[in-house]
């Protein structure tokens, strides 16, 4: 992992005109390291990739519908509904059911 006052100076070094090659041998690192700061951000808590998109996207608001209405209602009966990615409702389903954990009934002891 490269830190971050590395790549701040390879943003400063490429604002001053510096070729990648002129600023890996400046900083001692690899070309390839400098190319990927290269035009990037500074802000190195800022994620690399956006969120792909998933087959299930446009019927999200369908399927949460659907299972506040029948909150037991299988992943596979969906599917047959929408005819997309299983697994994706699945995993959209178990995100939107709460698990609640079993109430305890107290024990009487008989003496």
């Amino acid at each position: 992992m490269t830190e971050v006052a590395t790549i701040v100076d390879i943003v400063r070094l490429k604002e001053q005109g510096l070729s990648k090659r002129a600023v890996a041998r400046r900083l001692g690192i690899c070309r390839t390291t400098v190319n990927k700061y290269w035009s990037e951000s500074t802000d190195p808590d800022k994620p690399r990739y956006a969120r792909r998109p998933h087959l299930i996207d446009p019927y999200r608001d369908y399927i949460t519908s659907r299972l506040d209405k029948y909150p037991e209602l299988p992943a596979y009966r969906l599917y047959k509904e929408i005819k997309k990615g299983v697994s994706e409702i699945r995993a959209h389903r178990a995100a939107l059911r709460t698990v609640s954990a079993p109430t305890k009934t107290p024990r009487i002891q008989a003496l």
